[in-house]
């Protein structure tokens, strides 16, 4: 009986590159939670070209700026700015995915998310309705 049910699992559907889980049990209907998505999100902001102009042109101008009488400064000028591409892009990459995942959220339970963060005007929150 388990055999037949084992037989029967397929494998996870979407993006090739989406974070799911390997499993073909798993079902990747929705995420987990909003680092299930931080990989993909990281991996497109990596991948893009802009990424790299908005990165890459200031590490290459603050290089040349300091390194005038030392070129030992210039690997490491480009060190950091690569780290901190590098950063942006993850705090970025979790920012997207924490929005994804919230959104995905909210429409499974029939609800719909407000970038506001406003409760609905319906929603009262004063001392009559406290315990």
């Amino acid at each position: 009986m388990q055999e037949e049910a084992a037989a029967e699992k397929t494998a996870p559907t979407g993006p090739a590159d989406a974070a799911v889980s390997g499993d073909p049990g798993t079902p990747d209907t929705a995420p987990d939670d909003a680092n299930d998505l931080r990989g993909f999100h990281f991996r497109r902001l990596i991948h893009r070209r802009a990424t790299w102009l908005w990165g890459g042109i200031p590490t290459v101008v603050l290089a040349i700026a300091l390194a005038f009488g030392n070129v030992a400064r210039i690997p490491i000028i480009f060190i950091l700015g690569l780290l901190v591409t590098l950063l942006a892009c993850w705090m970025m990459a979790v920012s997207r995915a924490e929005d994804a995942f919230f959104i995905v959220y909210a429409e499974e339970r029939g609800m719909t998310r407000t970038g506001s963060g406003d409760l609905d005007h319906g929603c009262r929150i004063s001392g009559e309705y406290r315990n």
